[in-house]
């Protein structure tokens, strides 16, 4: 999904929120319910297509850069015994040595794509003399782990092309509708909801704020994540996710999904309520500055 996509999606997702949160906006203006039911089809059309595109709405499906930061640190620390073992005087062994004689840097700058072939090889360096780098720190425990690890980075980079083109064809399909939902709202909410500015001004005020597109900096702090039923799957609309330490709160989306961004770096103690549901608290999480942080809760009937 493009930019452009991911930020209508995430306006028209704000915007059909407001109604949820003003429900007297229908009662004042009978003719914006069904404006609204032709905007909510849109994003709910949005939502399916995501979720055959097997992609969440909001944040990453998985995180392969730590994926990727994992593997390669535990790669360095093999090569590393490796290369100490190799050193050893009177029991030189140079070409072993220039087969994983490399720098944690230079390791993190190889491209995804070529961490394959880089890994198999400096694999293929360690495993004959595991036995003998016991003294060096890396036990046959760690080279076990370093080829799980391996070949979870790999399912991941290598995903099967068909699923790359159905991904790619569902993305596509979002478009269209991102376009439609903003045209309902160009031609004929915005226009009921000017009728509103003195009538209901908090809510006039609410949807055009939802209106605006936020162009958040890569880099950007944010906290984030999904609030479910019980199930694991069913989202929770207009669930109120609260930040006690921060002072913060938002409601859940259409989606079931829940986004601060400009959040205050720090320990985040989020607290999901909702009306039937038992409040589920998170354990004491951080929020590193410039980093996205997602969390779910599942939700347990009263």
């Amino acid at each position: 999904m493009n930019r452009q996509d991911k930020e209508g999606k995430a306006m028209l997702l704000e915007v059909q929120s407001i109604f949820g949160l003003y429900p007297n906006i229908a009662t004042q203006r009978p003719s914006s319910v069904g404006v609204m039911g032709a905007v909510t089809t849109q994003v709910e059309k949005i939502i399916a297509a995501a979720v055959a595109a097997g992609t969440v709405i909001s944040g990453d499906t998985v995180n392969k850069e730590n994926f990727f930061t994992s593997l390669v640190e535990d790669l360095f620390l093999g090569a590393s015994a490796t290369s100490g073992f190799a050193s050893k005087p009177t029991f030189e062994q140079p070409i072993l040595k220039a087969k994983v004689d490399f720098s944690l840097s230079h390791m993190l700058n190889i491209n995804y794509n070529e961490i394959e072939t880089f890994g198999t090889n400096v694999i293929n360096a360690i495993t004959p003399v595991i036995g003998s780098l016991t003294d060096y720190g890396y036990l046959p425990a760690d080279l076990t782990r370093t080829n799980l690890e391996f070949a979870d980075f790999l399912a991941i980079q290598n995903v099967p092309q068909t699923d790359i083109t159905n991904r790619k064809t569902q993305n596509s399909n979002i478009h269209p509708f991102v376009k439609e939902g903003k045209r309902l709202l160009d031609e004929a909410m915005d226009p009921i909801m000017n009728t509103l500015i003195k009538l209901n001004p908090d809510a006039f005020k609410a949807y055009y704020n939802a209106r605006v597109i936020h162009h958040f900096p890569s880099g950007t702090t944010v906290a984030e994540g999904f609030v479910y039923g019980p199930d694991g799957v069913t989202p929770l609309y207009l669930a109120l996710v609260t930040f006690p330490l921060q002072g913060l709160t938002v409601r859940t989306k259409l989606d079931g999904s829940y986004r601060i961004p400009l959040f205050p770096h720090g320990v985040a103690t989020p607290t999901a309520t909702m009306t039937d549901f038992n409040p589920q608290t998170a354990t004491p999480y951080e929020v590193k500055q410039g980093k996205i942080v997602h969390h779910n809760f599942i939700m347990t009937t009263i």
